[in-house]
């Protein structure tokens, strides 16, 4: 039966902090066969804030080192709070935590699975029937990808080599193999994070090129969510036990029929103001001549007034 390893990437964001490592921790189904060992890829600074929930889930902490010689490299390279730096500070965290999960955990298998992605309790069966040395069950981007080692290794050196170039780690993999990975009819790891790890005003550009769509699990665990007394913030309102829907292509739906109604609103409006005006242009019935104003019938001169040279020659 093949092994496995398990390598969670956190860090703590401005408008969510933790919640979403957390959910993922105790809503995910990590029951798997053969799952040798499981990290949280974290600073050792953030370590008190997690490592309750963390050890609870039965996950170790490998600690983030930014005084390697990448990571200052990066720093000198791009300013700390630009797309550029948050973009290769990913692609460093995936080798560091990848190349720590391989030296910890000697197995045939390494997930990467990020904190703001939930994996369901359809994975075991899915995984054990695949022979793909690259496989990616969210599907799409880089949520939840599973490498045979020997892949992994061969895929840490091209990112390795093109940390600093502007190529995100999900478009690394289409670069280099055509594509995201093996997919599945039946995923079963979901991404339900809203907020990037990189706040400011790149926020949603960022989602957007990552392709960060929420999403509903169609399957759930048997075990209780674990939330601190703050609910999420999410875009829109205040919810802790449900995942936000992706609701843009609805609301602009909603836009336009609202949008056509009240056109259609206005138009009929308009025409009715125009019909009335019209109707009270005509000139009402009383300002008509009665008949009486006519020039009565005595009035009009007779025929021997008229002409009556023409009557004295027929007499």
């Amino acid at each position: 039966m093949k092994s496995i390893t398990i390598i969670t990437p956190t860090m703590e964001r401005e408008k969510t902090n933790f919640k979403y490592l957390f959910r993922t921790m105790n809503e995910s189904d990590f029951n798997i066969q053969n799952c040798q060992n499981k990290f949280v890829f974290a600073y050792k600074e953030e370590e008190h804030k997690i490592k309750d929930v963390v050890n609870d889930n039965g996950f170790s902490i490998i600690y983030r080192d930014e005084l390697k010689p990448e990571y200052i490299n990066l720093l000198k390279t791009f300013p700390i709070d630009s797309y550029d730096y948050w973009r290769s500070h990913l692609c460093l965290d995936f080798m560091n935590a990848m190349k720590g999960a391989m030296y910890n955990s000697k197995t045939d298998y390494y997930m990467w699975l990020e904190d703001d992605t939930i994996l369901m309790n359809n994975f075991s069966q899915i995984f054990n029937s695949n022979i793909s040395k690259i496989s990616n069950y969210s599907q799409k981007n880089s949520h939840c990808l599973v490498f045979e080692k020997s892949e992994l290794l061969r895929f840490i050196n091209h990112v390795n080599e093109n940390y600093l170039q502007d190529i995100p780690l999900s478009w690394m993999l289409w670069e280099k193999y055509g594509g995201p990975g093996q997919s599945f009819e039946n995923k079963c790891a979901y991404h339900i994070g809203e907020f990037s790890s990189r706040p400011g005003p790149d926020e949603e550009y960022i989602r957007q090129i990552s392709g960060g769509e929420l999403e509903i699990p169609r399957q759930t665990t048997f075990r209780v969510p674990h939330y601190e007394s703050n609910p999420i913030q999410y875009r829109g309102g205040n919810h802790v036990d449900e995942p936000v829907l992706k609701t843009n292509n609805y609301l602009f739906i909603m836009f336009i029929i609202i949008g056509i109604i009240s056109i259609a609103i206005i138009s009929l409006w308009y025409y009715n103001q125009q019909t009335i005006g019209a109707i009270e242009s005509i000139a009402p019935i009383e300002s008509i001549s009665p008949m009486e104003s006519i020039a009565p019938m005595e009035s009009i001169a007779s025929m021997e007034s008229i002409a009556p040279s023409l009557i004295m020659k027929e007499t």
